[in-house]
């Protein structure tokens, strides 16, 4: 099987929600490489995820920076939503920070390309239920398992002051998963994006105006199954809601 064969795959996994029948762990640049051929088989871009935010994540994973993935039109949503996702498999929701782009960056994230930042949920979901134990390089040739971004409140930059200072309790069904803040990310999610801009600075598709960048777990996920309500409590900032509804949708290969 060739790696264009295997983005195939991929890509119909991520489209149709359904579960990859066998996979091999892979080297880091091969899973971008072959990344980069699953999004010539998808939609366009819409945004950018920065995964593996914290040092825990990436002495896990045995990595030394963070991990991304592309947002594919098709997965975004605003709060409060009720996701129809395709197939019926469990994903997982995570709190997080998001950040509207406003001006393409030249190279480097400055505050004046940034349009406004929003309370988020990204909604993940791993091509197969063991993605963590096959490793970086194929998390990250599944699109480092995004779905989509549930998109909240706008909030004033000036919050980000201090990261820790921004909070979040993230509850399931009415019960708490975790608790967390903005300091989990990478120390400051502002970091993350500007990570994210410097490195796809120079690649065929660089971070631009419009774009929105989800810039790491703030908190541990929840499991997000059809009948799930996940509820994303940032305090003084908002809250934000997303439901899970019974897939009526149908993808034709």
């Amino acid at each position: 099987m060739t790696d264009r064969d295997r983005a195939a795959r991929f890509a119909d996994a991520r489209r149709t929600g359904e579960e990859l029948a066998d996979a091999e762990p892979l080297e880091l640049d091969r899973g971008y490489a072959i990344a980069d051929q699953l999004a010539e088989n998808m939609p366009q871009v819409v945004g950018w995820k920065v995964g593996a935010t914290s040092p825990a994540g990436q002495s896990f994973l045995g990595i030394s920076e963070p991990i991304w993935g592309r947002v594919f039109d098709g997965g975004l949503w605003t709060a409060p939503a009720d996701v129809d996702l395709h197939g019926d498999r469990p994903a997982e929701a995570e709190p997080e920070i998001f950040v509207r782009i406003g001006t393409t960056p030249d190279g480097e994230l400055r505050p004046v390309d940034i349009a406004a930042l929003h309370l988020g949920i990204e909604l993940n979901r791993p091509s197969r239920p063991d993605a963590l134990t096959l490793g970086a390089g194929f998390i990250v040739a599944d699109n480092a398992a995004n779905v989509g971004l549930v998109i909240g409140d706008a909030f004033p930059t000036s919050a980000l002051a201090t990261p820790t200072d921004v909070t979040v309790r993230l509850l399931r069904n009415g019960e708490l998963v975790s608790t967390g803040d903005a300091a989990a990310v990478l120390g400051d999610p502002l970091e993350a994006a500007r990570w994210l801009v410097r490195k796809r600075a120079c690649s065929e598709r660089p971070v631009r105006a419009g774009d929105w960048i989800a810039t790491g777990a703030m908190a541990r996920s929840a499991t997000f199954a059809i009948g799930d309500e996940v509820i994303a409590d940032f305090g003084a900032l908002g809250t934000l809601r997303v439901g899970r509804v019974p897939s009526s949708r149908s993808y034709d290969r």
